[in-house]
């Protein structure tokens, strides 16, 4: 399939510039309800994700560069049909024009993925519903109303129109956990989803004594007053705060001209009070 996409993309004479990312991914569920397991699954997908680049006219004379994806599943037949639409649809609009990257560059070589979820997929679900099993029979009042954990493992190969071939592969981990408290005099349930990129980087026990702890505070837990006082966010909870700096910090945001940033200029529009906050984005993790 890969050379098949390959060949029509090269020929094509109005792209002038391709990638194609082809994507084999593994994954492994246990989903889990009050205690029992209920399901297991197994997901074996691959696909191929490609960015094609056309020449565009500029109302100055200027090239510009016509830029649209689009991805292709295993089993579809009308490969072609599906380039020739994205390539009129590249057309219609034109950014800057730019390269992609070529051989022989120095490229960082970086890697997180998991290798227990890359080679002991079902072992390392089964380590993780015993520990959550343990953990829970530990917590007074507790007990787990539906518990679900999603590992993949995603092979990569990249090439492009300039002779890139470059190959890689990542894990993620996510768990949705849903607590159940319940003292004969209120109940109460917390939830919570997490997204990790290894399994390695979860303390299922440490999370569920936070967790049941956090359950049974809400049994008790009431609405502060309004006003001016300090506030204090952890864990999980900082990303919708700093999600807002992460966009329009990124480089999607700067090329696509929707960043707000400026170097040298705040990223506020009144001068903060109180502790300052520095935040540094790195483009490799």
């Amino acid at each position: 399939m890969l050379n098949q996409i390959k060949s029509l993309l090269e020929s094509d004479k109005r792209i002038k510039q391709w990638v194609v990312w082809e994507s084999q991914r593994n994954g492994h569920q246990i989903y889990t309800s009050l205690g029992e397991q209920e399901a297991i699954r197994a997901v074996d997908q691959k696909r191929w994700q490609i960015q094609l680049m056309t020449d565009v006219p500029g109302s100055d004379g200027d090239k510009l560069c016509g830029n649209t994806q689009l991805e292709i599943v295993q089993g579809e037949t009308n490969i072609a049909g599906r380039i020739e639409t994205a390539v009129d649809q590249a057309q219609l609009f034109g950014s800057p024009l730019y390269t992609l990257p070529e051989p022989g560059l120095d490229y960082p070589d970086f890697n997180d993925a998991d290798p227990d979820i890359r080679d002991n997929p079902w072992q390392t679900m089964g380590r993780l519903k015993e520990e959550l099993q343990e953990a829970v029979a530990k917590e007074d009042h507790i007990e787990v109303a539906s518990s679900e954990f999603f590992i993949d493992h995603t092979s990569v190969n990249m090439s492009s129109s300039t002779g890139l071939d470059l190959q890689g592969e990542a894990s993620k981990f996510t768990w949705d956990i849903c607590l159940l408290f319940n003292d004969g005099k209120s109940d109460t349930e917390f939830w919570e989803m997490k997204f990790r990129p290894g399994a390695r980087s979860i303390n299922v026990r440490e999370d569920i004594a936070r967790y049941a702890q956090y359950a049974r505070d809400a049994a008790v837990a009431q609405v502060p007053k309004s006003g001016t006082c300090p506030v204090v966010l952890t864990g999980d909870h900082l990303y919708v705060l700093l999600q807002y700096f992460l966009h329009h910090s990124s480089a999607s945001a700067k090329y696509n001209g929707a960043a707000l940033f400026k170097p040298g200029e705040s990223v506020l529009p009144e001068v903060p009070k109180g502790d300052t906050l520095s935040i540094a984005s790195n483009a490799v993790h």
